[in-house]
């Protein structure tokens, strides 16, 4: 369910690879686990359908999230405080940002790229980067938070 609320939350595509992860602080180790098709699961890997990462977040405190290994879509997701909460479906609180992330437009580097073309507009751009920058689409937190409630009422 986390995985399918970071896809909403940054307008991915929900097609690549992924995997969540932790440091393991008595061995310092760092133990992955998730949807991994392309890749064998090593000795570190678990089974996911195992693990709820409510309970291990409470642990570990902070957990990674990577997607698609080739553009390296890296996410830190840290735990502040816990709170009661009456929802069963993620809230956005708080966000920065204009825009959502474009698949294959580079990882983070691309993006980088794309959002600077985007604040500082050149005379001339190249093809392949007029069609890229038509993908972008600014951040809607009310549309995406409607998105969230829905998935989480088919879960």
């Amino acid at each position: 369910e986390l995985h399918i609320a970071i896809q909403k939350l940054f307008g991915l595509g929900n097609y690549k690879d992924y995997e969540f992860g932790y440091e393991d602080i008595m061995s310092e180790d760092v133990v992955n686990f998730g949807y991994i098709p392309t890749r064998r699961f090593c000795s570190t890997h678990k089974d996911m359908s195992r693990i709820y990462i409510d309970s291990l977040i409470k642990k570990t405190r902070s957990l990674y999230y990577e997607y698609d290994y080739s553009s390296e879509w890296c996410f830190n997701i840290h735990l502040i405080k816990i709170v009661e909460y009456d929802k069963y479906y993620a809230t956005i609180i708080d966000y920065s940002g204009k825009y959502n992330i474009v698949e294959n437009c580079g990882g983070p580097w691309g993006l980088e790229y794309f959002l600077n073309i985007i604040d500082n507009p050149p005379e001339k751009l190249s093809k392949h980067d007029k069609n890229m920058l038509k993908k972008f689409e600014k951040f809607n937190m009310e549309k995406t938070q409607e998105q969230l409630k829905n998935i989480f009422d088919m879960v």
